[in-house]
């Protein structure tokens, strides 16, 4: 009987062992599985962070090449405000050029008008001093104030000539020179349309570049908090999962001395 009872006790002892062994490999496994969770959403979060730094070293060359162009842009804006001045000063020239035009052409037409008079009473006195030749030779005296008068009239009227080729030889100069201003306003103009259509598309790129770049910085910026809140969150479920498998164990710890004094 006391055998019977003996066995008993170790069968059922035994079966509580196997139980709670059962029971140890049991959270044994779920513990290993927990710490691969961990593993896992700890190489996830990594993951995250390296995104998240790749993210960010392409904010910084974002932010690179929008400084870049505002660079850019200011030594346009400084180059077009040189153009402008450049083009007012061209134009004060052409203006200036113009006004000695109309100076010259009002001086040759009031030069030719006097060249025409002059020449006209030149050959009326030329004409005159043929006909007191022919007329009378004893007029001698007023024939030679005549010619001396005739003389005079033609050395003004060289004198008038040799200005006359001045002035032709100025206009010319001014006309090469209004030439000149021209082609160094269409230039000015060129180059400053080619700076409108530079600055339209660096400001266009840089709207681009500009709206990209806050794209990501909230892109980043949330999933800054979405890496954050889900790390806690993790944090907290395993601190909870070890929590209760300790608990757990030390509930199973507690059996197996008592089955070992009970024995």
């Amino acid at each position: 009987m006391v055998l019977k009872k003996l066995y008993e006790k170790i069968l059922n002892s035994s079966n509580s062992f196997k139980f709670y062994k059962k029971q140890y490999k049991k959270l044994k496994l779920e513990n290993t599985n927990i710490w691969k969770d961990i593993r896992h959403k700890d190489k996830v979060i990594k993951d995250k962070d390296n995104q998240l730094k790749i993210k960010t070293d392409q904010i910084n060359i974002l932010k690179k090449e929008i400084e870049l162009f505002k660079s850019e842009n200011k030594l346009l804006l400084s180059e077009n405000e040189q153009l402008q001045q450049y083009k007012y000063d061209m134009q004060k020239l052409m203006d200036k050029s113009e006004n000695i035009k109309n100076q010259y052409m009002q001086t040759y037409k009031n030069l030719t008008d006097q060249i025409e008079t002059l020449t006209s009473k030149s050959n009326k006195i030329l004409s005159y001093v043929e006909f007191s030749q022919v007329e009378s030779s004893n007029n001698f005296d007023e024939l030679i104030s005549n010619l001396e008068k005739n003389m005079k009239i033609k050395k003004e009227m060289e004198l008038f000539k040799s200005e006359n080729k001045l002035l032709l030889s100025e206009n010319e100069q001014l006309q090469q020179y209004k030439y000149d201003m021209q082609k160094l306003m269409d230039k000015s103009e060129n180059i400053k349309n080619q700076y409108m259509q530079t600055y339209k598309n660096l400001t266009d790129q840089i709207e681009t570049l500009t709206s990209k770049s806050n794209k990501i910085l909230s892109y980043v910026e949330f999933s800054q908090v979405e890496s954050s809140n889900n790390f806690d969150e993790l944090i907290s479920n395993l601190e909870d999962n070890m929590k209760i498998k300790n608990d757990e164990n030390h509930e199973i710890q507690k059996h197996l001395e008592i089955e070992q004094q009970e024995e």
